[in-house]
């Protein structure tokens, strides 16, 4: 009987060590994971604002170098330069600059569709004065494709280079354009951190549609 009750201990034994062994694990990797996630979030902790013409535009800035601004798309925000890991990767040997433009993540949203707009543009060359940017690398996605190309045209000297993703510039940019950019801007009806998207239908002119056809030819 005593062999067996030994035997009986040995195995509880066993067993509160093995307990033991997996509870040690489980709280050295809840540790590593919570003391990453520290680290994480103080490398983006401080949220910056500046004045852009009355309104405030949220950005944060990343690493040393040549500079480069991250501008994203409609209904987006900055932490979609993070979350892809785009920021990091580009911080480690640049000056990394991201906004939320304004109408989107932590920025002012106004309601009046004037705001917008050649504003939006703007924005980016407001915030390369705040930081004493003279030129920088401007990567726009989508809808910061738009607003990249259209501050290359109307301001090409604080350029070193522009990439548009998923958007196209265009080859003049005239009233009419921005008459057209300005009948898609937002509503003033704001859903949370988010304002509400509608677009007008445009029609174009014979005149729009003509130059568009010719500035799409290939000679």
């Amino acid at each position: 009987m005593r062999k067996i009750k030994d035997h009986n201990t040995i195995k509880c034994i066993k067993l509160v060590q093995n307990f033991a062994s997996i509870l040690n694990r489980t709280f050295f990797f809840a540790l590593t994971l919570l003391i990453c996630l520290q680290v994480s979030s103080c490398l983006f902790a401080q949220d910056k604002f500046f004045n852009s013409n009355g309104l405030q535009i949220h950005y944060l800035e990343q690493g040393t170098g040549v500079p480069v601004v991250l501008v994203h798309g409609r209904g987006g925000s900055l932490q979609s330069w993070i979350d892809s890991g785009v920021l990091l990767n580009l911080a480690k040997d640049h000056r990394v600059i991201a906004l939320d433009c304004r109408g989107h993540g932590k920025s002012s949203k106004p309601h009046d569709p004037k705001q917008y707009g050649q504003e939006m543009a703007l924005d980016i060359l407001r915030l390369l004065d705040h930081l004493a940017i003279g030129k920088a690398h401007i990567i726009g996605y989508s809808l910061g494709g738009n607003i990249t190309a259209q501050l290359l045209v109307i301001h090409p000297e604080r350029f070193l280079t522009a990439t548009l993703a998923g958007a196209a510039g265009r080859f003049q940019w005239t009233a009419k354009d921005d008459h057209w950019r300005t009948c898609r801007l937002y509503s003033a009806r704001i859903r949370g951190s988010r304002p509400r998207i509608y677009q007008r239908k445009i029609m174009l002119s014979s005149s729009t549609a003509n130059r568009l056809t010719k500035n799409s030819r290939i000679n």
